[in-house]
């Protein structure tokens, strides 16, 4: 058997996010169907009732989009918008912090179904053996936006840090599907597989990366020597609107990566203004001798028009929170189609942030060290940033020496890019038989995630018994109760809210 998913029709966001999460797939449509013993069923696909039906009833498993599932099966829904959901605390998702839609879900009208997850009106309902589990989202939908919503995040104190972020947590969707889908493999008594996230067994990678608008070059050399300390290669995204810092600074850090920031600190909404001001940073850039990969847009922000100027100027990667943050990389859709410049997703919560909600040393130490702890138990790469004329760097020795107690996999966010295009590309067909499991790779740094009811391992190409594996058990964070405060909105949303909106006008009326 191919340990496979059946993606019944194309969709971009589907086939992106399968990719992203390295799960094997092939889009199929329901006469070759029996190929996979998982299907998805999205809004667009095309599949009778009847195949339905009688690939669950021969023993399959399928989610299924509500919406999908309302035309197949001809079955009510009812529809209802969304902001965010809480998963429930006992459930599979339950050390999970709330899911951010804002959009509209479709829930089954069904008391017939099987709750999964009240909270995120998850179902299922059992045909024969098979069953169907029935997701309230438009995933294409969702996986489209790069609207903002300002997301204060929880620690244990009463002022919350909080940033303008993606409206949508596609992080936090991508692990909510990637359980669903696993829950279905193991219902068959299969294993699940995916290609792990980073190079052979490696638990996470850190990077750090350096925005450097208002940076003097006092600020810049203190920070670089700190690096230079832990032996740490950072990547700086460099504002060059002083040219001369550029030549005698950043072009002579030739143990860093060096990136484009910006030359006018502002991102538009047409790609006229925002090709003038790319090409204006990148001439700076090229006259001091520096070929950037990468590219951090002021603020965080993204639209598919900086995206097509990204992609005219060869950029291989860029980083915005305002279209992704806390996650694997991903391609971002634009226009329904997706990117080629990788997106890379960093932790968006910057020392600044801590500092303008009135964190001490201390609180910004443990803030910072918390994080990587919560993002270790859910697999993500380990990426910070910060502004060096924002100092404390204190907090920052205390955190590298944090990641080097945990000996994970440093890189530049270049190297990681690199990295991540090579997981995709290499090819992994995984064949299972009687506990027999069997891949090839074509690269020998991409390795295998495997679980199974009874736990997880990561393992290179090879043929393996499953029942003779060393399984570890899987390690989840465990949830603080007052999550919930984190989405209920506070007078100072509105007043960082007007902070953000004066800046950015300010520096739009710089670049006129």
């Amino acid at each position: 058997m191919r340990l496979q998913v059946g993606l019944i029709s194309p969709g971009s966001g589907w086939e992106g996010l399968l990719q992203q999460q390295g799960i094997p797939f092939v889009v199929q449509d329901a006469a070759l169907a029996h190929l996979s013993p998982v299907w998805i069923i999205h809004q667009d696909s095309l599949i009778s009732q009847d195949a339905l039906e009688s690939f669950c009833a021969a023993g399959g498993s399928v989610l299924i989009e509500a919406a999908a599932w309302r035309c197949i099966m001809e079955k009510p829904v009812s529809t209802r918008m969304c902001t965010w959901a809480l998963p429930q605390q006992n459930g599979l998702f339950g050390d999970l912090p709330p899911l951010d839609i804002y959009d509209t879900i479709a829930v089954p009208k069904d008391k017939t179904l099987k709750t999964l997850d009240a909270n995120l009106s998850l179902f299922e309902q059992l045909i024969g053996p098979g069953c169907m589990t029935i997701i309230p989202w438009n995933v294409e939908t969702l996986l489209s936006r790069y609207d903002v919503r300002r997301k204060k995040v929880w620690f244990p104190r009463a002022e919350l840090p909080s940033e303008r972020l993606c409206a949508v947590s596609k992080g936090l969707l991508r692990i909510v599907v990637s359980r669903l889908l696993e829950r279905l493999f193991h219902r068959q008594n299969l294993p699940f597989v995916h290609r792990w996230f980073f190079p052979r067994d490696a638990r996470s990678v850190f990077c750090f990366r350096l925005d450097t608008d208002f940076c003097s070059a006092a600020d810049a050399k203190a920070m670089l020597a700190l690096l230079q300390k832990h032996r740490l290669r950072a990547t700086w995204f460099i504002d060059v609107a002083d040219e001369a810092r550029v030549k005698n600074l950043y072009a002579t850090m030739d143990d860093q990566e060096i990136g484009l920031h910006c030359h006018g600190h502002v991102v538009f909404d047409d790609v006229e203004r925002n090709r003038q001001n790319i090409r204006r940073g990148l001439a700076a850039m090229n006259r001091a001798g520096i070929k950037p990969q990468g590219f951090a847009a002021p603020f965080g922000e993204w639209n598919p028009a900086l995206d097509e100027v990204l992609r005219e100027a060869g950029f291989r990667y860029s980083g915005e929170f305002a279209v992704g943050y806390d996650d694997l990389p991903f391609f971002p859709l634009s226009g329904g189609t997706p990117s080629d410049v990788l997106q890379l997703p960093i932790h968006p919560i910057s020392l600044g942030r801590l500092r303008r909600s009135h964190f001490s040393t201390s609180e910004m130490v443990h803030y910072f060290t918390a994080v990587v702890a919560h993002n270790a138990a859910l697999q993500l790469p380990q990426i910070f940033y910060h502004h060096p004329h924002h100092g404390h760097l204190e907090v920052f020795d205390a955190l590298f020496n944090d990641i080097s107690r945990r000996n994970l996999l440093h890189m530049t966010l270049s190297q990681w890019a690199q990295w991540w295009r090579q997981r995709l590309a290499a090819k992994l067909p995984v064949e299972y038989h009687k506990n027999i499991l069997e891949f090839s790779t074509s690269h020998p740094d991409v390795w295998m995630h495997l679980t199974t009811p009874k736990g997880s391992t990561t393992v290179p190409a090879g043929t393996y018994d499953i029942t003779a594996l060393s399984l570890a058990s899987s390690q989840k964070n465990t949830r603080p109760k007052d999550l919930a405060r984190t989405r209920k909105w506070h007078w100072r949303d509105a007043l960082y809210d007007y902070e953000s909106r004066k800046g950015k006008r300010y520096h739009e009326d710089l670049f006129s």
